[in-house]
């Protein structure tokens, strides 16, 4: 199935890492406008075409920067404990929310291909986990 390009920047964040790296190289791959959200923007791989910037989900003021309203998101869960992970996750969900992000995939329990999440963000997934 062709997917259609529609010109909205997908942020990623966790590029350091092995899903979201897979996730960034899959988008230069097709050609997409990309904004790799980072702890460490140092750490970030070298990817054709990716705008790097420095995001801390603890942070709302570097995530307000990193996020622009329109942007799709896929945000890579932290390997943090519950309750930390959870405070973190929460702000960066109601940053984004704040930053009027049209669309949110985040990383959770169920298998999918890089293939699928790519297409899911592509095809103008409302706000929803994956």
């Amino acid at each position: 199935m062709a997917i259609a390009h529609t010109g909205a920047v997908i942020v990623v964040t966790g590029a350091t890492g092995h899903v979201g790296g897979l996730v960034a190289r899959e988008l230069a791959r097709q050609g997409r406008p990309m904004r790799l959200a980072a702890h460490t923007p140092s750490r970030v791989p070298d990817i054709d075409g990716a705008e790097v910037v420095p995001a801390d989900y603890g942070d709302p003021t570097s995530l307000a920067d990193a996020l622009q309203e329109g942007d799709r998101v896929f945000m890579v869960s932290m390997h943090q404990g519950p309750d930390e992970r959870l405070r973190l996750h929460r702000s960066f969900v109601e940053t984004a929310i704040r930053q009027r992000v049209d669309y949110r995939a985040i990383t959770g329990r169920d298998p999918l291909t890089i293939a699928q999440i790519i297409e899911r963000l592509a095809n103008e997934m409302p706000l929803r986990t994956i």
